[in-house]
């Protein structure tokens, strides 16, 4: 009967009503389109940052390289401690690479499938090499603009020589095939299979990268590398510096939108004030046929309850509208760019709904607290009285 005779109530105000529930509809509506927005870029930084497939890595690197060195007993090591997975060496050295008669001094990158995987060495054009042959390289597109080859789908399948040099200075020329080209940086880099450094006489690994099983367990495992005398970094790391400088934007995206929540408190406040003086014989003459003051207490919080629900669903339905707007018009411009992979600027987790709309029906039962009180207290006699 109580939530009847508040729908009544707002129903019969219904301009006011209209004006309350649009303030509440703008304030909500900006506070969850911010942190929306402020998630979104966060997932989107992130996802920029590491991949799905290194997020639960650590590099690994001696930490002084004259002392302690990275072979494939050492990756063994460390391929038996508990909750690693799997383990893979890559080896960096200075090379020089002829191609078309043209020699470039550069850095040459021996790898295997689960190195390139890890690292998540994108393949702009062609195919990644194959870890058991020993004639394919990938090069990036520095090395073939050095080289005076603008089109770089026509250095596919040419062939280069390989120069390695090893720690006694022994050189090894090889024959490699371009089987890929990969967009990585202003440097100039070469990709060829480990086997290749191998066979120039190159045993000792630059550097490694573990995977671990589960994410939690990352801090465990580079405790147990570290006391094997290596130094460890992860993408959890960054990841984590990342989190840290989104929680402080969060915070003042949040405060930008409260602007607008106060404005909207304010005048749901105003309308119960407003509507508890308007109805205050109508109360009194409730209160003398039987009702109780909780009675009129539970009449207002519900009304403030209503207006708050409605209100939130409706802005963040008008939010999250805006968002997927925003996110289309946004990716269709990329996409004019020759930008391909979608993309999102707004996130919308079940949680975050789930919460505004928990908000919102604190927010109502809070502003109606004073109201309520008033109208619990309102002696009958004294009310009718004055009327």
């Amino acid at each position: 009967m109580i939530v009847r005779m508040a729908i009544q109530n707002l129903r019969f105000k219904r301009f006011r009503s209209f004006i309350t529930i649009l303030g509440i509809v703008i304030g909500i509506g900006s506070i969850f389109m911010l942190v929306s927005f402020g998630i979104g870029l966060q997932q989107l930084v992130q996802g920029e940052i590491v991949g799905n497939e290194s997020i639960n890595t650590v590099d690994i690197t001696p930490a002084n390289s004259k002392l302690l060195k990275l072979t494939s007993d050492n990756l063994d090591q460390v391929r038996s401690i508990a909750h690693v997975t799997d383990v893979s060496g890559v080896f960096i050295g200075a090379s020089k690479v002829t191609i078309d008669g043209a020699a470039a001094d550069l850095v040459a990158y021996g790898i295997d499938s689960l190195y390139m995987k890890l690292s998540n060495i994108t393949i702009a054009h062609g195919d990644g090499i194959d870890a058991t042959a020993s004639d394919q390289i990938v090069v990036n597109t520095s090395f073939l603009e050095s080289a005076g080859i603008g089109d770089t789908e026509k250095a596919l399948n040419k062939e280069v020589e390989l120069t390695l040099t090893n720690a006694t200075g022994k050189t090894n020329v090889t024959k490699q095939r371009i089987v890929g080209v990969v967009d990585s940086g202003a440097g100039s880099e070469v990709f060829v299979a480990a086997e290749v450094f191998k066979q120039a006489g190159i045993d000792t690994f630059t550097q490694a990268k573990a995977v671990v099983d589960e994410r939690e367990n990352i801090s465990d495992v580079r405790r147990s590398i570290e006391s094997l005398g290596y130094a460890t970094a992860s993408p959890v790391d960054t990841l984590d510096q990342v989190n840290e400088v989104f929680r402080f934007f969060n915070i003042v995206l949040i405060s930008l939108g409260s602007i607008g929540m106060v404005i909207a408190v304010l005048g749901m406040l105003n309308t119960l004030t407003v509507s508890l003086l308007e109805r205050t014989k109508e109360i009194a003459l409730m209160i003398a046929i039987g009702a109780r003051p909780k009675d009129m207490r539970r009449l207002f919080t519900v009304e403030a309850v209503i207006l708050s629900l409605l209100g939130g669903a409706i802005g963040i339905a008008v939010a999250m509208a805006l968002g997927f707007i925003i996110d289309a018009i946004l990716n269709q411009y990329a996409s004019g760019r020759g930008i391909e992979d979608g993309f999102s600027l707004f996130a919308h987790p079940p949680l975050l709904i789930i919460g505004a709309l928990l908000f919102m029906v604190v927010v109502g039962v809070i502003v109606s607290f004073v109201p309520a009180q008033r109208a619990a207290k309102i002696n009958p006699i004294e009310a009718l009285r004055q009327e």
